[in-house]
C-alpha cells in the first residue's frame, strides 16, 4: 500500500518560521529591491539556505511578493514575504551577492549574518545627486547625437536631462509613484526641448524631443526582464519586468507628445 504525506496534521508555523530561512530571504531580498535579476536573487537564496543546512526549501518571485515553500517529510508550510521598490543600488544588490559567496566559504560565520544585512541595508547611493544630474544630462544629450541630433540638439538635451533628474530625485524623495515621477520628469523635459525648438536652438526636431528624455530609458529593466526570460526559470517575472518598461516608453511618449502640443 502507498502511503501518501498527512499534510492535515502538519504544523506550517513552526516550519514557516525558520530563523535560517528568514535570513536567507532577507540577503536574497536585498538583491531584487535594489535592481538584481531574478536568476541572481535565486541564486543568492539558495546559496544561502545551503550553507545553513535548509533542504527543501524553493521559492517563486513574483516582482512584488515572494512565496517560500517549505516541505519537512509529511510536513508543508508557505512563508509570503513583499518585495518593496526600493529603487537601483546595485552597490547593495552586489554586496548581498558577495554576502552568500562568503557565507558559502566560510567567511562569515551565520551569527555575523545578520550584522551584515544591516550594513548592507545602509549603503548610500555610490553617486551624489549632483554626479546623478550631471550623468543624466551626459546620457541625454549623448543619445540625441546619437539619433542624428545637431549642436542645438545636444545642448538642450543636456539641460532637459539635468532639469529632469533634478526633479526626479526630489519626487522620488517625496515617495511620489514610480509611474506619476515618469510623466512627471519627461513632461519638464520634453517642454525644456519643445521650447528650445520654438525658438529655433536646434532644427533637429526628433532627436531633440528623444534625447530630451533619454536620460529616463528602462535599460536595466530590460537586461533584467531578458535576462529572466533566457533563464527559462522566471518567464512570468521577466515578461512583468518587459512590460513595465513598455509602459515605461509609454510614459515618456506621452510626455513628449504633451509638450509638443503645449509648445505650438
Amino acid at each position: 500500500m502507498i502511503s501518501t504525506p498527512n499534510f492535515e496534521n502538519s504544523r506550517p508555523s513552526a516550519l514557516s518560521q525558520s530563523p535560517a530561512i528568514e535570513t536567507a530571504l532577507d540577503v536574497a531580498l536585498l538583491v531584487m529591491e535594489n535592481g538584481g535579476s531574478t536568476f541572481r536573487t535565486n541564486q543568492t537564496f539558495q546559496a544561502m539556505l545551503g550553507e545553513l543546512h535548509q533542504e527543501g526549501v524553493n521559492a517563486q518571485w513574483q516582482l512584488n511578493s515572494v512565496t517560500v515553500f517549505i516541505q519537512r517529510d509529511s510536513q508543508m508550510a508557505t512563508l509570503m514575504r513583499p518585495i518593496r521598490a526600493g529603487g537601483v543600488n546595485l552597490s547593495r544588490a552586489s554586496a548581498a551577492w558577495a554576502l552568500a559567496r562568503q557565507v558559502r566559504t566560510g567567511d562569515i560565520v551565520p551569527a555575523d549574518i545578520p550584522a551584515e544585512i544591516q550594513r548592507i541595508k545602509a549603503l548610500p547611493l555610490p553617486y551624489r545627486p549632483s554626479v546623478m544630474v550631471a550623468i543624466a544630462a551626459i546620457t541625454a544629450a549623448s543619445f540625441a547625437q546619437m539619433i542624428g541630433g545637431d549642436g542645438g540638439s545636444f545642448v538642450l538635451a543636456a539641460v532637459a536631462g539635468a532639469l529632469g533628474q533634478f526633479v526626479r530625485l526630489n519626487l522620488q524623495a517625496r515617495h511620489f509613484t514610480s509611474a506619476t515621477v515618469t510623466l512627471l520628469s519627461a513632461l519638464l523635459s520634453a517642454l525644456v526641448g519643445s521650447l528650445g525648438l520654438r525658438v529655433g536652438l536646434s532644427q533637429v526636431v526628433p532627436a531633440t524631443l528623444m534625447g530630451s528624455v533619454g536620460y529616463m530609458m528602462p535599460g536595466l529593466v530590460l537586461a533584467n526582464g531578458f535576462a529572466d526570460l533566457l533563464s527559462q526559470r522566471h518567464l512570468s517575472v521577466g515578461l512583468e519586468r518587459i512590460a513595465n518598461a513598455a509602459f515605461v516608453f509609454l510614459l515618456l511618449t506621452l510626455g513628449i507628445a504633451i509638450a509638443d502640443a503645449l509648445v505650438p
